[in-house]
């Protein structure tokens, strides 16, 4: 039979009839001509049996030995029989309290003190049974989603899948959810991210709750109503956030699992407004955001145009620049920045093949790719000077390699605090022309002088791609 009717007898998703396959828990007739798969009834019993025991709660590891050996089987249903006995048992203590509470209060008993106690009692064990419902959607994910994908999933997702189903209207909602991500194209899974979706289950949990509260953090502040107050935005974070948040955006940096991941977006994008209040917050945010922002925006961009009305640039193309230097893996404050380019300073003398130790080249971490950075640090501020060759690197310190293309090029005189307001009025300028955008890559400065805060001379420049 074909892989839809397969569906509509086991009830399982594309996506995990093809796992499962991929593991080998399942070997289905495959025409030679067509690639087409043939399922027998042998085939639709073990999925059936698969979706039981995955209901249960086992890994596919354990499927797969407890489908080998009657023992294993024996083993595990045992033990899930023991855990519903429990349950059973949790069950009837609710019963039980709530039929003494009855029994006092309908006999009218004055002992108010104990029918308090055993309401509290009650009131522990609901609330206990409410937050695993609670989780149930954020749980299912990675049952139904079987591998990484379901992992995935999870990660990004989860956060707004905590509530429970209790409305039929969600029902339907989640209903309509799976169906769409199981139509959606897979994110695919690189080398460095296996390890990640192959973590014990606290260890998984662990990670993907650093990941979520990294990400809850920069949106509270991309979301908020004074967004748009941007001399004053600080997104503040622990180095633990920090390095969770590597994991999540060295993965997803990749312009496919973006295009992907805004793709699937938008397919639960509906489902996701009923299902979760906090998405819901977020969207009514972004659209009030944007609304809002438009006029504080313009007022913005019109204060830059004044104050930097004399600014000149010019795009030229530059070839490839070699440099060897210090990344600091972490944000640096751009008033830290020139003690830094001081230290870096006295261990210049350790770079050979310098081309000019003059110039100290900055570049920025979060917009900083594979392309440039052999070593791929996200989170990261690169000091360093240009070399005409590299090789025996000083220890301690990295090569980088900024690529060729077009780039912007203006100059910058004058004190520390206005120049983060230049580099916003540079990037201003591009957002505003119609053939010209700013290329994903480095943004990059180069400082010639720092006498104090007052008296700073930097080059800067982006890179460009014509549109």
């Amino acid at each position: 039979m074909k892989i839809s009717e397969v569906m509509k007898i086991t009830k399982l998703t594309k996506k995990a009839i093809n796992y499962y396959e991929e593991k080998g828990l399942i070997k289905p007739l495959v025409n030679e001509f067509n690639n087409y798969r043939h399922y027998t009834k042998e085939d639709v019993l073990k999925l059936k049996q698969i979706a039981s025991l995955r209901s249960f709660g086992l890994s596919v590891l354990e499927i797969s030995h407890a489908l080998k050996d009657t023992k294993n089987l024996y083993k595990i249903l045992s033990d899930y029989r023991e855990k519903i006995q429990k349950q059973i048992k949790d069950l009837e203590r609710c019963s039980s309290v709530i039929g003494s509470c009855v029994e006092d209060l309908k006999g009218q008993h004055e002992d108010i003190f104990k029918v308090t106690e055993r309401m509290v009692t009650l009131k522990e064990a609901i609330e206990m049974n409410e937050k695993q419902r609670e989780n149930f959607m954020e749980r299912t994910l990675e049952r139904i989603f079987p591998g990484p994908y379901g992992k995935l999933l999870s990660l990004i997702f989860g956060e707004y899948l905590r509530e429970p189903l209790n409305t039929m209207e969600k029902e339907e909602a989640w209903i309509n959810l799976v169906k769409a991500l199981d139509t959606s194209d897979n994110i695919s899974v690189t080398e460095e991210i296996i390890p990640y979706m192959q973590l014990e289950e606290e260890k998984w949990e662990n990670l993907k709750n650093g990941v979520q509260s990294g990400m809850d953090r920069i949106f509270t502040d991309f979301y908020d109503d004074n967004f748009y107050d941007f001399e004053n935005l600080n997104i503040d974070m622990s180095k633990e956030e920090q390095e969770n948040l590597k994991i999540f955006f060295n993965y997803f940096k990749k312009e496919e699992n973006i295009k992907l991941l805004v793709n699937t977006l938008e397919k639960i994008h509906s489902q996701l407004i009923i299902l979760s209040s906090k998405y819901r917050m977020l969207n009514d945010k972004l659209v009030k955001r944007e609304k809002a922002g438009e006029e504080k925006f313009k007022e913005y961009e019109n204060k830059l145009k004044e104050e930097f009305i004399d600014t000149h640039y010019k795009i030229v193309k530059k070839d490839e620049i070699k440099l060897v230097g210090i990344n600091y893996t972490e944000f640096v404050k751009i008033e830290d920045v020139f003690k830094l380019v001081g230290e870096f300073k006295k261990q210049i003398y350790k770079i050979k093949n310098p081309v000019n130790s003059d110039l100290i080249y900055k570049i920025n971490g979060m917009d900083t790719l594979d392309k440039s950075f052999n070593n791929g640090e996200v989170f990261s501020t690169f000091i360093g000077i240009e070399v005409s060759n590299i090789e025996n690197i000083p220890e301690h310190m990295v090569k980088a390699i900024i690529p060729s293309g077009e780039y912007c090029i203006t100059n910058y005189k004058g004190n520390i605090e206005s120049f983060s307001k230049f580099i916003d009025y540079m990037y201003l300028i591009f957002v505003s022309e119609k053939d010209i955008d700013i290329a994903i890559g480095p943004q990059i400065s180069i400082i010639k002088e720092v006498t104090d805060k007052e008296k700073v001379k930097i080059d800067f420049y982006i890179e460009i791609e014509k549109l």
